[in-house]
């Protein structure tokens, strides 16, 4: 009678656990998902299911084995619904995650078509202006990037920090101009 006691107990809690690892999913898919609405609806089920199946599971720590018995289908449901619930959101999350990330080699491949342009003969030559541009926002996106982890190491100080990334983004902007005043 303990043992069961204590394991539905144990049941619920993890249950109300994963509710509140679900809330906070749904926390972040207002902050890091801008309030994408697939998500939250995705999350705001998962937080139902946890809810009721570790209330259900609690408040069943506490009856007697005869009125479990005479309500098994109410454990069976609460444990397939939570079941269920568990791999719904792995396969809509697996599909969502393919589906992003064919939608990212798609855009990947467009923009890197972009740098190539027809010649007059027709055949397909870089463009090398595009490709210039797209270098140099990769190369300063790099060198930002490298200087952050500087500062969170604190190998250079805030002050530090913001000269050096002023020079730097003066140094691509005038190489930019540069570059343009060369062309003309």
């Amino acid at each position: 009678m303990k043992i069961k006691n204590k394991t539905l107990l144990t049941t619920g809690i993890l249950c109300l656990v994963g509710l509140l690892i679900n809330a906070l999913d749904i926390y972040l898919d207002f902050t890091v998902y801008s309030g994408n609405i697939f998500y939250i609806v995705l999350d705001s089920f998962a937080c139902a299911i946890s809810l009721a199946t570790g209330i259900t599971f609690i408040v069943m720590s506490t009856k007697s084995i005869e009125f479990l018995t005479k309500n098994l289908w109410v454990l069976a449901l609460f444990t397939f619904l939570n079941i269920f619930n568990n791999i719904i959101i792995w396969l809509i999350t697996l599909w969502a995650q393919f589906s992003v990330s064919s939608a990212v080699r798609r855009n990947y491949i467009e923009q890197s078509m972009r740098m190539y342009k027809k010649a007059d003969d027709g055949s397909i030559v870089l463009d090398k202006d595009m490709y210039k541009v797209t270098k140099m926002a990769h190369d300063l996106g790099e060198e930002l990037d490298e200087l952050e982890r500087q500062r969170e190491k604190n190998e250079v100080s805030e002050s530090e920090y913001a000269e050096k990334r002023e020079e730097i983004i003066k140094r691509y902007i005038l190489d930019k101009d540069n570059g343009d005043n060369n062309n003309a």
